[in-house]
């Protein structure tokens, strides 16, 4: 699996970053970060739709997964508006963003 980070700036400025893991079929975002004072402004929206984009760029992903189900900040309804869906698995619910 390799690690990759985007990062978001404004201005030059660091707002925040994406770090998600790459296999052979599958993508998994571990965690989305946007300093306190950038929330609520659409960077968050921002930033998991340029994740997207480029893990789109690896034609053999089929998946997108989250690491971590808890809706810290409202972070699964940013998911959900980039396109993330629940899915119900056997051990609990998951989102899941089919490519």
């Amino acid at each position: 699996m390799s690690e990759h980070t985007l990062y978001i700036r404004k201005n030059k400025k660091y707002i925040g970053h994406s770090t998600f893991y790459l296999n052979q079929k599958n993508a998994i975002i571990t965690d989305v970060f946007i300093k306190e004072e950038f929330r609520g402004l659409g960077y968050g929206i921002k930033l998991v739709k340029s994740v997207i984009k480029y893990i789109k760029t690896y034609k053999n992903i089929l998946k997108i997964e989250l690491d971590d189900m808890s809706d810290i900040h409202g972070i699964n309804n940013i998911y959900y508006k980039c396109g993330f869906r629940y899915k119900k698995l056997h051990y609990g619910p998951e989102m899941i963003y089919k490519i």
